[in-house]
């Protein structure tokens, strides 16, 4: 849902200049709200609430969830991400745990590894047992909630100490750089930051090199795309857009 709506959003703008009334933008912003956070009683609906029987939930099914009591401002039980990053930066302030990229790698390796093909045993010896699970619960009796996320914040922490800040000035400098380009007309940057940019967001509660981990796969999408599209010209391609418009061209 993240997606369609930036890359819908992104397109007006950069092709029309076009921008979200903020009257829109103000409603839509509570009701997206209340669906993150609803987000796993919406799932339990279409899954048939255990009986793997799949469906596509009615309007009475939906209207009967109590969304509010899902929200964080009616429980702090509803904000886990939070609570996961402060015990992983709790864990490495005072034992003094650092992983030094092993996480990371371990992130790569299990997005672009394929276990069906060189196996499970092979995959996993390419991966670091850094055995933070049992360290949080023999520590601080702390288990993390299903389906709760660790955050970039926490990891990255857990990482690199505060250098891990590291992570997110990288993806401030890129996709700074991309908006640049793109707002000067160039195609494939608006393309990459399109892309770039719900990674940016979602970010924060995934996993520091989600960006990078994922930009793999889609800058190498794209620029597939581009050189089979135009084999013979990629290196004569320049992007041109009309001065004070916000339409553009492509040239060859």
């Amino acid at each position: 849902m993240a997606e369609v709506f930036i890359c819908t959003s992104l397109a007006f703008w950069f092709a029309r200049r076009a921008v979200l009334p903020r009257l829109a933008l103000v409603m839509i912003l509570p009701i997206g709200t209340f669906v993150v956070f609803g987000i796993s009683a919406l799932r339990g609906l279409a899954r048939g609430d255990g009986t793997s029987e799949w469906q596509m939930p009615g309007l009475s099914e939906i209207s009967s969830i109590d969304f509010w009591a899902l929200t964080p401002f009616a429980s702090a039980e509803q904000v886990p991400e939070l609570t996961n990053a402060f015990y992983l930066i709790r864990l490495s302030n005072e034992l003094g745990f650092h992983t030094w990229g092993a996480e990371s790698w371990n992130r790569i390796v299990f997005q672009w590894i394929p276990a069906q093909i060189v196996g499970v045993e092979i995959k996993s010896s390419l991966m670091f047992d850094l055995g933070v699970a049992n360290l949080l619960s023999n520590s601080y009796n702390f288990g993390a909630r299903t389906g709760a996320t660790s955050t970039a914040m926490g990891l990255a922490y857990m990482e690199f100490g505060p250098l891990g800040i590291i992570f997110f000035i990288v993806v401030a400098y890129v996709m700074g750089r991309w908006w640049v380009r793109a707002n000067s007309g160039d195609v494939w940057a608006m393309a990459l930051y399109t892309c770039g940019l719900t990674l940016g967001a979602i970010m924060p509660t995934s996993y520091p090199i989600v960006f990078l981990n994922l930009m793999m796969l889609y800058g190498g999408a794209l620029f597939a795309s581009r050189r089979l599209l135009n084999p013979a010209h990629q290196e004569s391609h320049r992007p041109s857009h009309k001065a004070g418009g916000g339409k553009f061209r492509v040239q060859y």
